[in-house]
């Protein structure tokens, strides 16, 4: 069993499965394994050793895993994951989410990872929002986007492909183009191009 599958099982109680919920779990934990395997393997430097205290590496576990519960219909054990990420780890991302095959979540507490469409490669930082507005509209991330600490993207935001969103900015209704890194200065969002790869600073080629 994988290190991380372990340790869902032993914090079984503090999550609330019961044992026939627990023995679902241990017939989908090779899936979520590959998955978890294919996902750390794509990522560079640190982030692809494997580490059974990193606790990044957990929550990417458990994202995988309420994901594929969600898609077997076993809704309510999905469910129960997604308290748990959410109370331990103050995380926000609920199974239905589309969330992409390549991602990196660095120390991603208190993230709230709403009902956006995410590009693949999305990297995202602490304290990041990504939600509607009050009209109900949802932003789109492109590709190969990385979003800092605190950056929110609300609303009919379309990001661009490759872009970075600075520390504490926000991006509320708004176009961003392909190529473009967005920084506050004086409160005030400053856009320039991005001339680096997103994807090279964070995954593998």
């Amino acid at each position: 069993m994988s290190v991380f599958g372990d340790e869902i099982i032993k914090n079984s109680v503090s999550i609330g499965l019961d044992t026939d919920e627990v023995l679902k779990i241990m017939k989908i934990l090779p899936e979520a394994d590959s998955e978890f395997s294919l996902l750390r393997e794509s990522q560079k430097n640190k982030y692809n050793v494997l580490d059974n205290f990193n606790v990044d590496q957990f929550i990417h576990f458990l994202i995988i895993l309420q994901r594929i519960l969600f898609s077997q219909n076993e809704r309510q054990i999905s469910n129960k994951i997604y308290f748990y990420l959410r109370t331990r780890f103050c995380i926000d991302l609920y199974p239905d989410r589309e969330f992409p095959k390549h991602f990196l979540l660095v120390h991603p507490l208190a993230s709230v990872l709403g009902r956006a469409k995410y590009g693949d490669w999305f990297v995202c930082y602490q304290h990041v929002t990504c939600g509607g507005n009050s009209n109900l509209e949802y932003p789109t991330i492109g590709a190969q986007c990385v979003l800092f600490t605190g950056a929110k993207v609300i609303g009919r935001s379309k990001i661009g492909d490759n872009c970075i969103i600075g520390a504490g900015c926000i991006v509320y209704n708004e176009n961003i183009d392909d190529n473009t890194v967005i920084y506050s200065k004086d409160g005030k969002n400053i856009k320039k191009n991005n001339k680096k790869n997103n994807k090279k600073n964070y995954f593998k080629d």
